[in-house]
Order: structure tokens, then sequence, then C-alpha cells
């Protein structure tokens, strides 16, 4: 008796399915309409089941749905809306159901710094509706196009755009806010010349005219440093020629030294000598 009255009481349940925006990669939570349950709960995304709940033992049963959970064991929060989770969503609270469809909406504008007398390129993409997408401006103009391109922008082009479309006999919007910043142009860089009063001509150049001038510096500089390496090369040159006279000179005493001949014979001493005088005085 009880699952015939909760089946009639979801066949003479007339709930439009209300549309859900969201922008990809946000968080939305749908509402299913009850504050509390006495007998069941269930959320079904299509035909699949998202959460399952028991209201007498409090047992919960999840479906195959990572990003989502039950806010306040009722509604139902999506975390991180991706193009898959669009789609028609039905919540069963003891035989009272309400349906809603969640559908992605993309709003911008680019370039994302719009100037007076610029152009702006407009975007609203509603994937999946095959209905006419338009463009309010802050001023009511309306533009039959998802994407408009609006020039010459002026500052009353400031304020909030909304992407307009219907759905089942509802007018649907989405805001984007854009900000129409008057140009500014930097001036160039000028640079002015200070002289004497006295004398209407500039100063003459550091460097006297017709002198050649490489990486800054002037002839004589680099006739100096010619120079300087000039007189080191020779000053080079001059040590390395005494440094082999002396090494010459060296050689050459060490080779006197080594062919040097001393006697070694015995001379006759002094006595000697004189007794043989003597001997040959005699008769």
């Amino acid at each position: 008796m009880r699952i015939l009255l909760c089946f009639m009481s979801a066949l003479l349940s007339s709930t439009a399915q209300r549309l859900v925006l969201v922008k990809p990669r946000e968080t939305v939570i749908l509402k299913c309409g009850v504050d509390s349950i006495t007998g069941f709960l269930e959320w079904r995304h299509g035909q699949d089941v998202i959460f399952s709940v028991d209201g007498k033992s409090g047992l919960v049963r999840a479906g195959n749905a990572p990003k989502a959970k039950l806010k306040k064991g009722i509604d139902l929060e999506l975390r991180n809306v991706k193009e898959n989770n669009a789609g028609l969503y039905q919540c069963n609270a003891d035989g009272k159901i309400s349906k809603q469809i969640l559908q992605l909406i993309s709003v911008q504008v680019s370039p994302s710094e719009l100037t007076v007398g610029g152009t702006a390129w407009f975007n609203c993409d509603v994937p999946g509706r095959q209905t006419l997408v338009q463009w309010m401006s802050p001023r009511g103009s309306l533009y039959n196009n998802p994407m408009p391109i609006v020039r010459p922008l002026s500052s009353s082009h400031s304020g909030r755009w909304l992407c307009v479309f219907s759905h089942d006999g509802e007018t649907y919007s989405h805001g984007l806010d854009v900000t129409v910043k008057e140009a500014t142009t930097a001036p160039s860089p000028t640079t002015i010349a200070s002289y004497p009063t006295n004398n209407t001509s500039p100063p003459p150049p550091t460097h006297r005219s017709g002198e050649l001038l490489f990486l800054g510096l002037g002839g004589w500089m680099w006739a100096a440093l010619a120079f300087s390496i000039l007189m080191l090369m020779l000053l080079t040159l001059l040590i390395y020629g005494l440094s082999k006279q002396l090494q010459r000179r060296k050689h050459r005493l060490l080779r006197m030294k080594k062919n040097r001949v001393y006697c070694n014979c015995r001379l006759p001493t002094a006595a000697a000598s004189l007794q043989r005088g003597r001997r040959r005085d005699k008769p």
C-alpha cells in the first residue's frame, strides 16, 4: 500500500525542470526542496543513483560520484563541475520529486584590458542548448549573436553585460562585469640640452674633429697603449738576452775548471841542489 502511494505521488507531482547555471570548475549546490525526511531520500543523475538514504536507520549508500556529497543530509553538492556533470538531476524525498537541469555556461570578453576606441570580442558558450543566445549591454542594447564584436568602445559600455537565452518558456541570464578604461598614451621622451645664454651653439665635442674613436678611446690613447706594449716587448727581449749570456759564461767557466791539469812531479830540495854543486867543483 505504501509503495502504491509513493508511486501515485510521484506520478501526480508535476514539477518543472528548473535550470541551474554554473561555470566550469565551480561548486554548485542542488536543492532537493525539503527540510527533512522520514522515510527515504534518493538523488539520481539521469538513470545513475548518486545517493540513497534510509531516513529511519540513517544508512547512506553512495554511487559513482566521487566529487559529490550530501549537504545537511539532503541537498547535493557538486565540486569542480565539468561538462560530463551536466544534465538532469532528480531528488526523491519521501515520494516528493524535484527535477533540475545542471547547465554549464561560460562567458568571457577579450582582450582583458578594454580601452575607449578599442574593440571587444564577447563569447557566451551554452553547451547543448539549441536556442537563441543573445548579449544585452548595460544600455539595454541586444546583440543576437553569442559572439558579437563591439567597436568602437566607449565608457558607456562599462557595466554588467548579460548573456540571455530561454528554456521551457523561461528566460535565463548570466552576467559579466566589463570595465572600459580611458586610452592613455605615454609621452614620448624629450631630451632638453641646456647651453650658456651667451652662446647659442652647442658645446664642442670632447674629441677633436677627425680623431678616430674606437671602443671609446681616442687616437692618442691607442698610440700610448701601442708604445707601452712595444717597450714591454723590448724589455722582455733584453732580459732574455742577458739571461742567455750569463748562462753561456757559466758553462764556459765550468768547462775550464774541468779541463785544468795540475803538475804532481817532485822537485829537488835546496840542500840536494847545493850538494850537487859542490861535487862538480872538486878537481
